[in-house]
């Protein structure tokens, strides 16, 4: 069983010594000594036994050994002969700072180096790019501008455009383009926006408008203030109506004073003298034609008969009194009475005589009154006075007459200046006789009694 007779130390059994020599002291070619300083359970790698020799590369740390894990810190720590193999992390080169590398450009190290990133897929690292570098990379979200900006080979993709950028800066907008410089009327401009939108019409836009009173061409048609200045017509009551005539302004915003917008043709004022006289006026008891209904200005039905009363129920307000039981007897009205006087002249009074009394002197004197006949009920009959019954009317009175007394020639004409029929409460002339001439003319209130 002694594998080297020449060698004492050298026998079955004999205590395996860790030596580089590789001396197979046992006579087991599989032992290779027990040294394990650092108690990993591992044969240091100096102890051989032949070609065999320990696994433990680093015997002084504890570890490192076959078995332990390979970590990034610049030794074999699974004793395979490489260093950091499968743990090396690779960074890629970021110059322009937007954390994300070009996948050409890398190291792998423990570490992150400066300079460098974690992650890669940039597919533009220039600093001077234009768009900027650090807008392209695979974070960023896609914009309308016909550039890639997430690197995946394709622009623009899942968003919807309007208009792309750095392609459609500007635009005109607004309205028609036809009508840009027509009037006031001017295109504003659009910008091409980040989420490829336009921007809102702006840049001096000055879009077409409603027409105001202003001397412009506001709606953009060529015209100005078409359909909206004021056309005004004289008016001298200034009742809102003027009578058939052209007009005398043409103006922006309202007709001044003595003067309407309403036009003639449509409806003309029938007197432009009376502020209560237009078209569709009220109608007023005044025998005027208020509303301007008619060819003339009368309105007869208001008071035909001329005695101040229009008749019961007449269309018309005011002015005169709506009470006329005959509107076509200008003698019949409410309040009537000067067709129901009495005689005056009574016998006892003294006689009028004019001047013929003392034509022949003095001394001459009147005699008596020889009296006239009395009103009396004549064969008209009627309600005079509208109470609702009816009167008649007085007969003519016979004149008063006198003779002279003393022998003088009294006229025997004079009477009292009573009209053909008498009206009371009127005042009468007559010639005043006394007890003596001269006769002298005077006058009296003859209150003829009323009914």
């Amino acid at each position: 069983d002694d594998c080297d007779d020449d060698d004492p130390n050298v026998f079955r059994g004999s205590r395996e010594i860790c030596d580089p020599a590789g001396v197979d002291e046992d006579c087991d070619p599989t032992t290779v000594g027990d040294r394990d300083a650092d108690r990993d359970g591992y044969e240091d790698a100096a102890c051989c036994n032949g070609d065999v020799c320990g696994t433990d590369c680093n015997d002084g740390a504890p570890n490192v050994h076959p078995t332990a894990p390979e970590v990034c810190n610049g030794r074999d720590d699974d004793c395979d002969g490489s260093v950091d193999e499968g743990v090396l992390i690779t960074f890629y080169r970021d110059a322009d700072g937007d954390n994300y590398g070009v996948d050409d450009q890398t190291v792998q190290e423990c570490s992150q180096p400066s300079g460098y990133v974690a992650r890669g897929g940039d597919c533009e690292d220039d600093p001077l790019a234009d768009p900027p570098a650090n807008e392209r990379n695979p974070g960023r979200s896609e914009v309308c501008d016909d550039v890639d900006q997430d690197c995946d080979g394709r622009v623009d993709e899942g968003v919807s455009c309007d208009c792309t950028l750095g392609v459609d800066a500007t635009r005109p907008c607004g309205f028609d383009p036809a009508l840009d410089g027509v009037g006031n009327c001017r295109l504003g401009t659009q910008s091409c926006g980040g989420t490829g939108q336009w921007s809102t019409c702006g840049g001096g836009l000055v879009a077409p408008s409603a027409e105001v009173c202003n001397g412009d061409d506001d709606d953009c048609d060529g015209m100005a203030d078409e359909g909206v200045r004021t056309t005004c017509w004289r008016d001298g009551d200034d009742d809102g109506y003027a009578p058939a005539s052209d007009p005398t302004m043409v103006i922006c915003g309202e007709c001044p004073t003595g003067h309407t917008s309403s036009d003639p043709a449509v409806a003309a004022d029938c007197d432009d003298d009376d502020a209560i006289s237009y078209p569709g006026a009220p109608e007023i008891c005044d025998r005027l034609d208020n509303d301007c209904s008619r060819a003339t200005r009368a309105e007869p039905s208001e008071d035909s008969d001329g005695d101040g009363h229009a008749p019961r129920g007449a269309a018309c307000a005011g002015g005169f009194p709506k009470d006329d039981c005959r509107d076509d007897e200008p003698r019949a009205f409410p309040g009537q009475t000067q067709y129901f006087g009495v005689g005056y002249c009574p016998s006892t009074h003294p006689c009028p005589c004019n001047g013929g009394c003392n034509a022949t002197g003095a001394g001459g004197r009147c005699g008596l009154c020889s009296p006239g006949t009395t009103p009396t009920r004549g064969a008209s009959v009627f309600d005079f006075d509208c109470d609702g019954s009816a009167t008649r009317r007085a007969n003519a009175m016979s004149q008063p007459v006198c003779s002279c007394g003393g022998g003088f020639g009294c006229n025997q004409t004079a009477y009292y200046s009573y009209s053909r029929f008498a009206i009371c409460g009127s005042s009468a002339t007559r010639w005043q006789c006394t007890s003596s001439c001269p006769c002298s003319l005077s006058t009296t209130t003859a209150p003829l009694p009323c009914r």
